[in-house]
């Protein structure tokens, strides 16, 4: 009897070990899914965070690749107010077609666990385009006759030497022709692209161009009647008071040294003495300027129908109608000279012109260049013209890209492009690749 009570006893405690050794497994498993499961949803959060941060590093990358040419700040910086950082980076390719972003978002952790980190990357493909301007001369058109009479180079330019959309003569060249093309100079020498007035201008089409000219000169006359220098405006009206050029005309005047500028007007003509103002403003269906203008003296003059210039003047001005030039001694012009049509544009003699000059209504244009003695004779900046160009040059004459002469007349007037022949990279927003990926 006490040898069976003996083993009940015996077989109780197995038990009552067996149990509390299953017991204590089940609280192991439990305890370890609670922290399996507090682990995964910490990595979660963690990869969120993390991956939040990454996600704005790389819209962050892209957009600084954008507008710096492929190049960001690499440095380390935090996220928001969370505890991630990012860092960006992006190379261009050996070809220069392609731009690598890659970005890291970092959470560095102080109990001993990994750094948690999401990598995602994008490559970007780069446009190669021409720089806006950059040409000595663009053309809507080449004419059926050009000619360069002497040895000398007549287009020169540090990159486009000409450039044009259309060729009256391509079919058909002759000895002139193709002597003309060997005098060209430039990187290409010539260009065959679509004419955009755009390219060089601010404003998309020649009336758009004009009327931004026109509300620029009248700006400029209510800014020097604010200045107290109504002496140096010509504003006309009509016989109610209100504003209007019809049948009002300017012409220059030489009274022995002085040079001034005479406007009719109801009363009497206004004159506008150029030694007492540094900037005039003109508002009138016809100039003429035909003694030279002092180039102390800035011109704004908007026209409404004839400007013709046949001496020295420096500014900006602007024709609805016909802008002729006609130079043939020693004057010397420097602007912006835009026109819709010209009857006349003759550079002659030892005469000097700079900036640019723009006919953007032109069904076929003649230009003369005739240089005298040894001295080269040039256009320093560019002509633009939309329209048919024929183009005659004798002697040592000829038409130069200067980037300068051009971008100096930004702070005259607002209509200029940023004149460049550098070709420009423009990186596309149309990624051709895009991959992430995560590490814990």
């Amino acid at each position: 009897m006490v040898r069976k009570i003996a083993f009940q006893r015996g077989s109780m405690l197995v038990n009552v070990l067996l149990l509390m050794f299953f017991l204590g497994a089940m609280a192991f498993a439990a305890s370890s899914m609670i922290t399996t499961g507090a682990q995964t949803t910490t990595s979660s959060l963690r990869y969120q965070e993390v991956d939040w941060a990454a996600e704005y590093a790389l819209n962050r990358g892209i957009k600084e690749a954008l507008d710096n040419e492929c190049t960001v700040d690499g440095s380390q910086k935090a996220f928001g107010t969370s505890e991630s950082t990012y860092v960006i980076s992006a190379t261009q390719s050996p070809n220069e077609k392609f731009c690598f972003i890659r970005v890291e978002g970092q959470l560095q952790h102080n109990n001993g666990d990994p750094q948690s980190t999401v990598v995602k990357t994008v490559t970007l493909p780069v446009q190669a385009g021409e720089g806006n301007g950059g040409k000595a001369l663009a053309t809507k058109g080449l004419g059926s006759n050009l000619t360069a009479n002497g040895n000398h180079i007549v287009i020169e330019s540090e990159c486009v030497g000409l450039s044009y959309e259309s060729c009256a003569w391509c079919n058909n060249p002759n000895k002139n022709q193709e002597e003309f093309l060997e005098k060209i100079d430039g990187t290409p020498d010539v260009a065959v692209e679509e004419f955009k007035i755009g390219n060089f201008f601010t404003q998309p089409t020649d009336d758009d161009v004009i009327d931004a000219l026109e509300q620029e000169t009248l700006a400029k006359i209510d800014e020097l009647i604010a200045k107290g220098k109504d002496q140096c405006v010509y504003r006309p009206t009509d016989w109610k008071g209100n504003l209007s050029r019809q049948g009002k005309n300017c012409n220059t005047e030489k009274k022995g040294k002085n040079v001034s500028l005479s406007c009719t007007q109801n009363g009497g003509n206004k004159i506008i003495d150029f030694s007492a103002c540094d900037e005039i403003a003109i508002y009138a269906e016809s100039v003429n300027i035909n003694q030279d203008i002092p180039a102390s003296t800035k011109v704004f003059a908007s026209v409404g129908n004839n400007l013709n210039i046949t001496k020295s003047v420096t500014g900006v001005l602007s024709s609805d109608g016909v802008l002729n030039i006609s130079l043939s001694g020693n004057e010397n012009i420097d602007g912006v000279f835009v026109g819709r049509t010209a009857n006349n544009l003759n550079l002659s003699g030892t005469n000097a012109a700079k900036g640019v000059l723009a006919y953007l209504d032109q069904s076929n244009l003649t230009v003369n260049l005739n240089g005298g003695g040894n001295t080269e004779q040039v256009l320093c900046g560019t002509m633009i013209a939309n329209g048919n160009v024929n183009f005659s040059r004798n002697g040592h004459a000829r038409i130069k890209y200067c980037e300068d002469e051009i971008n100096k007349w930004q702070a005259d007037t607002s209509i200029l492009q940023t004149s460049s022949c550098n070709s420009t990279a423009t990186i596309m927003t149309n990624a051709v690749d895009k991959t992430r990926y995560r590490a814990f």
